[in-house]
């Protein structure tokens, strides 16, 4: 089966589909006080878009590396290039910053990278929420980190919107 790639403007707008179907649900999760949820709902936005996001330009980095051996047979080059180590595109997993911080060339999204460092407490956060049921204290404790999420995904949106 063939991998199927999004370009920007699909990405795009599947964030801002995912975002507004998911709006009412994270305000009725807020309003009964289910923040733990809500936190997730908002992550899961932001993780189906760098998601995307990863496989594309990991096949982009696959098609510039294919390119230099395209031209290398083709004697077009003497210089031998990199061995190719993985023919990999797609993503179980969040991409890392790097990988983000490529498609991106301005690389201007502080918020989105503070959340998605992998030892850092927006992540761990989602971590113990998902992984071990924790709750957080207080409705000032999740707005802390909510707000975090938030700016995240209105980064993505006006870095993906050009």
């Amino acid at each position: 089966m063939a991998i199927e790639f999004k370009d920007r403007s699909e990405i795009y707008n599947d964030l801002i589909t995912s975002v507004a179907e998911k709006e009412s649900l994270i305000f009725n999760y807020e309003e009964k006080e289910v923040y733990e949820l809500a936190y997730l709902i908002k992550w899961q936005i932001v993780e189906d878009a760098v998601k995307e996001i990863g496989k594309l330009q990991r096949k982009e980095n696959l098609m510039i590396k294919l390119n230099e051996w395209i031209k290398y047979l083709n004697a077009d080059s003497k210089k031998q290039p990199k061995i190719i180590n993985s023919f990999r595109v797609d993503l179980d997993s969040i991409p890392n910053e790097e990988l983000i911080k490529q498609f991106f060339s301005n690389g201007r999204l502080p918020n989105l990278y503070d959340l998605l460092k992998s030892k850092g407490k927006y992540r761990n956060r989602r971590n113990d929420i998902a992984h071990r049921f924790s709750k957080f204290r207080n409705q000032s404790k999740y707005k802390e980190y909510s707000i975090k999420v938030d700016a995240a995904i209105n980064e993505l949106i006006e870095s993906l919107k050009i």
